[in-house]
C-alpha cells in the first residue's frame, strides 16, 4: 500500500528530521569539550578558558537553528494548506501567518478545520 504524500505527513517528516538534525549535532558537540579537538579543528590559538564560551555560542546557536528552521516549516506548510483552498473569491493566504491560519479555521472560508472545537482553538 502506498502512503498518500500530503503536507501533514511531509511537515511531520520535516519536523522529525529537524528534530534529529538537532539531537545529531547536541551528540556531536560534546567534542568542543576536547581542548584537543577544538586546536587541531578550529585554531591552535584557542586556550581551555575559551571552551566555555565556544560551547555557550554553539549551544545558543544550535537552538536557535532549529527553532527558526522549525518555524519556517511549519509556517510554509501552513501556506501550502491555505493555497491549496484559496480561489478568487475567498483570499486565504494573506501576509501575516496569523490572519491565514485564523483564514483556514474560519468555515466560510473552508472547512477544512470544521470539526474542531473551541478547545482546540485555544490551542493553536
Amino acid at each position: 500500500m502506498k502512503i498518500k504524500e500530503d503536507v501533514r505527513s511531509i511537515t511531520t517528516h520535516t519536523l522529525a528530521q529537524t528534530a534529529q538534525n538537532f539531537w545529531f549535532s547536541l551528540i556531536l558537540s560534546e567534542n568542543l569539550f576536547d581542548i584537543s579537538y577544538c586546536k587541531s579543528n578550529f585554531s591552535f590559538e584557542i586556550e581551555i578558558s575559551d571552551l566555555s564560551t565556544i560551547i555557550y555560542n554553539y549551544d545558543g546557536f544550535i537552538k536557535n537553528a532549529f527553532f527558526l528552521n522549525s518555524f519556517i516549516y511549519v509556517e510554509n506548510h501552513i501556506r501550502q494548506i491555505a493555497l491549496k483552498y484559496e480561489n478568487p473569491n475567498n483570499i486565504i493566504n494573506v501576509t501575516s501567518i496569523t490572519k491565514t491560519f485564523l483564514n483556514l479555521m474560519n468555515t466560510n472560508k473552508t472547512s477544512l478545520f470544521s470539526s474542531l472545537n473551541e478547545n482546540d482553538f485555544k490551542l493553536f
